[in-house]
């Protein structure tokens, strides 16, 4: 294709390739040759605008090529080898114009291909460093990453991000979201078997779930309480805390079913 010689031209360039992808990914072209001919002419646009904006130090528009281009070769075409430095220079550039929100939002694609990825640790608590955007949504919570990490078994990274995550929550005043990392980390406290590191992180959880007015926070660490209470035999204290948690109304679907289940054994 030809070279492009405007930042319009270029912005059009990706804006299709942009589309195309989206058309593929949403399953509006399906058909395998279809699906393969759009991929092409997608990476085709992405290719064109690339060297635009890299050539001229349009680095925003140009950590988002790489950004789709990483999301095509992983989501598209199962290519995670691919993907793994795309998303790896996107993140690099966003850090670079000083986006925490959208290095994050990159980074956290790596969990599906590398959760122990050197580079991503690293960026991922300079970011915190940096201070995170309190609106955070799920997809580009740093949590995300803690939890895969628990998940693989990899406690002590997973303690130390939660831990950094924890800070940097008081810092800021968050008591909801210091509750939510509260619960996070008695969770990993609990995997390693140190029970009483993680009842006393639920009852500060609760603390400060509490305070903040926050019913799904309150409620997660009641239930843990009461697991955590039953488990070391102290029925009664368990019975009760279960009769407070039941009272509170207004939470998610996934914590209520929980609670009628755990109904089954406290009652």
């Amino acid at each position: 294709m030809a070279k492009l010689t405007h930042f319009d031209e270029a912005a059009t360039a990706f804006t299709e390739a942009h589309t195309l992808l989206e058309k593929v990914v949403s399953g509006e072209i399906y058909a395998e040759a279809k699906t393969a001919a759009t991929l092409e002419r997608a990476k085709q646009q992405y290719a064109v605008a690339l060297e635009y904006f890299e050539g001229h130090s349009h680095l925003r528009q140009a950590g988002e090529v790489y950004d789709d281009l990483g999301y095509l070769a992983l989501h598209c075409e199962d290519d995670p080898n691919a993907a793994l430095p795309l998303f790896l220079k996107a993140a690099e550039i966003f850090a670079e114009i000083g986006d925490v929100r959208d290095q994050l939002a990159t980074l956290l694609e790596l969990n599906m291909i590398d959760p122990f990825h050197p580079e991503t640790e690293r960026a991922i608590a300079e970011a915190i460093t940096r201070g995170l955007p309190f609106d955070l949504t799920p997809e580009e919570d740093p949590v995300i990453w803690a939890v895969a990490k628990r998940e693989a078994d990899d406690l002590e990274a997973a303690h130390s991000l939660i831990e950094a995550l924890l800070q940097e929550a008081l810092a800021r005043n968050d008591k909801a979201r210091a509750a939510k990392l509260l619960g996070e980390r008695s969770i990993v406290e609990e995997r390693n078997k140190n029970r009483q590191a993680a009842a006393a992180s639920f009852e500060a959880s609760l603390e400060l779930a509490q305070e903040a007015g926050s019913k799904e926070e309150t409620l997660r660490a009641m239930l843990h309480l009461v697991d955590t209470y039953w488990s070391n035999g102290n029925k009664s204290k368990a019975r009760e805390l279960f009769e407070r948690a039941e009272k509170i109304r207004g939470v998610p679907e996934s914590l209520r079913s929980l609670r009628r289940i755990m109904a089954l054994n406290f009652k």
